[in-house]
């Protein structure tokens, strides 16, 4: 039998089977029909590490759709990446980013005098790309390839993003906050999306950028443009804050300045997202935070981190949605302090038996004082976490904590999980307890600040299985099939593609007939 007889289905099973990119990348070699089935799975998940990885796999997928449609799972990092355009500026500052767009079909286009243009300046001006935009493409800025890739690739579900201080075309491709109703052209990779990380790095320094791109301290619009992409479902975005002096200049509504602003009455229950996660960081002023959960329509997990103490009493309303399964609060150890008695626990938490999950510092649900806890826990819980803020007062409140279990046990509570933080030195008589009552007994460390941007959860939280990695020397660029299509493969589809001259080269119309239609 024929390799070109066999099944797909077979194939599929077989090469999907744990197979490394670069066995997979060498089988497509064998003939145009192990190609046909292996190039689908070869581009599904693609990991990019800077501008000029972005830039080879633009031209890689430049004209071939079906290498465009297979991807589903994009990581972009241009952390590193420092480079501006020169002029003309095209806003006053990043803040206004919000009212420029990736896309102004029929506009007068911007030349750069200095180059021709390249084929990546092409594609872009073939998508009616905005002027400003194809001028940064021009001027190899990295968020600005990034907004064209995303472009190309119109089925993409999951992105994760590391941005450099360089990004103000990645947030101006977003939808506009302070015009909801109005619509925006985004980019399809925006409009498919269902999952997205931004995670920032913990050495992020606007200091060596124009205003244009300085978008530190605008975490909280940042966050409310995101969760305006209309299929998203679950957000992640650690590592920047929000500053409420930004906030109050540039976005509240104010009469002697007459400019467009965030009205968060009219952003209620406007995002589809039902998985949030905030991680180091910050929005200012305090009161936003809560405006932002009322854009969720329909929550079902919630995670924020943070440095400072929370006020729990805003979210005492929020874990009223019905829809709300877990709800995550974690302030990052810092020294212990007494907390402010003016912070009140989360008051209705005790009635809130729709959720399954709490991870909460202890004081959310009591007071120190306040001996009885289990009436703060709600019947439906099946994971409790509850976090100390340091060892020491574990340690001086293992009576009541001990209390706690011995109760859930006692009232038949759903309870099956218990997770205590920090690790307690000696815990015989709590795991004793725990066994009596029928709850496995989890010990973990306090989850600290975000180490960098592939660590963003610290110790105690596992939350992603992050893409494989490759050495440079792994790919050498695109490898010739050898039949008689002349058609060519990017073997290092993972961000190891070979220099960008030798990648325009390849030509994508081998028969000479003006298509690709039966290139192979």
């Amino acid at each position: 039998m024929s390799a070109s007889q066999l099944p797909p289905e077979l194939l599929l099973g077989i090469f999907g089977a744990g197979l490394s990119s670069v066995d997979l990348a060498h089988v497509s070699r064998a003939c145009r029909h192990f190609r046909t089935i292996v190039e689908p799975i070869l581009y599904t998940s693609v990991a990019l590490a800077s501008t000029d990885k972005v830039r080879s796999f633009i031209l890689a997928i430049q004209g071939r759709s079906s290498r465009a449609q297979a991807v589903r799972s994009l990581e972009l990092d241009w952390f590193d990446d420092i480079v501006e355009e020169e002029e003309p500026p095209v806003a006053n500052g990043f803040w206004e980013f919000h009212t420029k767009g990736a896309f102004d079909d029929g506009a007068t286009k911007l030349t750069d005098e200095k180059k021709g243009p390249t084929p990546i300046d092409q594609e872009a001006d073939a998508r009616g790309m905005a002027p400003e935009l194809c001028y940064a493409i021009a001027e190899l800025v990295p968020s600005a390839h990034v907004v064209l890739l995303l472009d190309m690739l119109p089925r993409l579900q999951s992105l994760r993003v590391v941005p450099s201080p360089v990004e103000f075309w990645f947030w101006a491709a977003f939808p506009n906050p302070c015009d909801p109703d109005i619509p925006k052209r985004l980019p399809q990779g925006l409009l498919s999306l269902e999952s997205l990380e931004v995670h920032y790095g913990p050495d992020f320094e606007t200091s060596d950028v124009t205003e244009l791109n300085d978008g530190a301290g605008y975490a909280h619009v940042k966050l409310i443009c995101t969760l305006l992409l209309p299929n998203l479902r679950r957000l992640s975005f650690a590592g920047e804050d929000g500053d409420d002096n930004e906030w109050g200049m540039h976005y509240t509504e104010d009469l002697e300045r007459r400019g467009p602003f965030v009205d968060m009455d009219r952003l209620k229950s406007r995002s589809g997202v039902t998985q949030l996660e905030l991680c180091g960081t910050t929005l200012l002023p305090e009161h936003l935070l809560p405006q932002v959960l009322d854009m969720l329509a329909a929550p079902e997990s919630v995670h924020v981190e943070q440095a400072d103490e929370f006020d729990f009493a805003p979210f005492d309303e929020f874990l009223g949605r019905p829809t709300l399964r877990s709800l995550t609060l974690v302030e990052y150890p810092d020294g212990y302090f007494a907390r402010n008695p003016e912070r009140q626990p989360l008051h209705t938490l005790g009635k809130r038996d729709h959720l399954t999950h709490v991870a909460l510092p202890v004081q959310a649900l009591a007071p120190f004082e306040d001996g009885d806890l289990v009436r703060r826990v709600p019947r439906g819980i099946e994971h409790l976490d509850l976090a100390y803020p340091s060892l020491f007062v574990l340690d001086d409140q293992l009576d009541r904590l001990l209390q706690l279990v011995h109760k859930l046990g006692e009232r038949g509570s759903r309870v099956r999980r218990l997770t205590v933080r920090p690790i307690l030195g000696d815990s015989g008589h709590l795991r004793a307890a725990c066994a009596a009552s029928g709850i496995m007994l989890d010990q973990e460390p306090c989850v600290g600040a975000p180490a960098d941007p592939f660590d963003a959860y610290g110790a105690g939280i596992t939350y992603r299985s992050p893409l494989p990695t490759y050495d440079n020397d792994e790919f050498d660029g695109y490898d010739d099939f050898g039949d008689d299509h002349g058609s060519y493969f990017p073997v290092g589809f993972r961000g190891r593609y070979g220099d960008e001259e030798d990648d325009e080269e390849v030509d994508n119309d081998s028969d000479g007939d003006g298509t690709e239609a039966d290139d192979g």
